[in-house]
């Protein structure tokens, strides 16, 4: 049990939230163009972030959770759907599972 009051503590967040962060920064600084399964996702993306609800690459097996989430963000927002925010979506629902684990543990 010990562990886990160390893994819910404040500080490992922080720790957490600095680490994402900083990959994603290293990230779009050295891979400027769409990298692995990225030039299917990122049009799927931009379309759904132009409010293109039709569209739809049949190559992609995945659900659209994360075009959604782009394109909201970019309502809000008023960002452009280019390739460093469509990598900070993941991003910013990966800093929130820990958030969300705890609010389940509560």
């Amino acid at each position: 049990m010990a562990w886990q009051n160390k893994l819910s503590s404040p500080l490992f967040y922080v720790a957490y939230c600095a680490a994402t962060v900083l990959v994603l920064k290293e990230v779009n600084s050295v891979v400027w163009e769409p990298y692995m399964d990225e030039p299917f996702h990122v049009p799927q993306a931009q379309a759904y972030c132009e409010s293109q609800w039709e569209v739809w690459d049949p190559k992609i097996t995945t659900p659209p959770g994360l075009y959604l989430s782009a394109a909201v963000i970019r309502k809000i927002f008023m960002f452009k759907c280019r390739l460093p925010l469509l990598r900070l979506v993941p991003a910013l629902h990966l800093l929130s599972i820990p958030l969300s684990l705890h609010a389940l543990e509560s």
